[in-house]
């Protein structure tokens, strides 16, 4: 089965209920899993939705939750709730195996937060966390979150906080490198925060 897994906390829906009226508008046989919390409102259009108790890191209750998804007989992308599927998703170009998204572009971590991360202060991101975690995808494999869920616990506290998702990424691939892939670059387009125009209008437009 194909299937699209997502993780979403809060009362304001409105950033989760846009991925699934896109994931509707141009996938309509998608099966769509919702993960979140104990009193997050389940998205008009979810087939399957999946609660794990909340704790204070956000980051480690998604790993927990995509740690709970059947992946070794379907064929599951794990997304960012914010984004946003514009086209039909062709799954068959995807080959058995686990796959991860390199990071494109590069800075130095905020000197702003080096106190409070001492683990990523001034390096490169591209050093410290080389994929980006608002993407990955499972063909017909047994779930690598699993594995990670496991590792999330010898973690510094400041990283279950914030980041440590990535670095779990970093850490499994340097360990089991030959069980991953890469999602090429034309499968998805990245679009960074702008913080001069903080707000953007989108219309979704189901095509005849």
């Amino acid at each position: 089965m194909d299937q699209l897994v997502f993780y979403w906390s809060g009362q304001n829906i409105e950033i989760p209920s846009m991925l699934v009226k896109s994931v509707l508008n141009s996938n309509n046989n998608l099966k769509i899993i919702q993960l979140t919390d104990e009193n997050t409102s389940k998205i008009d259009g979810v087939n399957e939705l999946l609660r794990i108790k909340k704790t204070e890191n956000i980051l480690m209750d998604r790993i927990k939750g995509y740690s709970l998804i059947s992946t070794e007989n379907n064929k599951t992308l794990f997304v960012d709730a914010d984004t946003i599927i514009l086209k039909k998703i062709d799954f068959d170009k995807f080959e058995k195996g686990n796959y991860l998204y390199k990071r494109s572009t590069s800075y130095i971590f905020n000197s702003k937060y080096n106190s409070v991360y001492p683990e990523l202060a001034n390096k490169e991101t591209k050093d410290t966390m080389p994929f980006l975690a608002g993407i990955v995808i499972i063909v017909n494999e047994e779930n690598f979150f699993k594995e990670l869920n496991l590792m999330s616990i010898n973690l510094n506290s400041n990283l279950k906080k914030w980041f440590g998702d990535q670095l779990l990424l970093k850490q499994i691939y340097e360990n089991k490198s030959e069980i991953f892939k890469f999602i090429e670059k034309d499968f998805i387009k990245v679009v960074e925060k702008n913080d001069i125009n903080k707000n953007a209008n989108l219309v979704l437009l189901k095509e005849n």
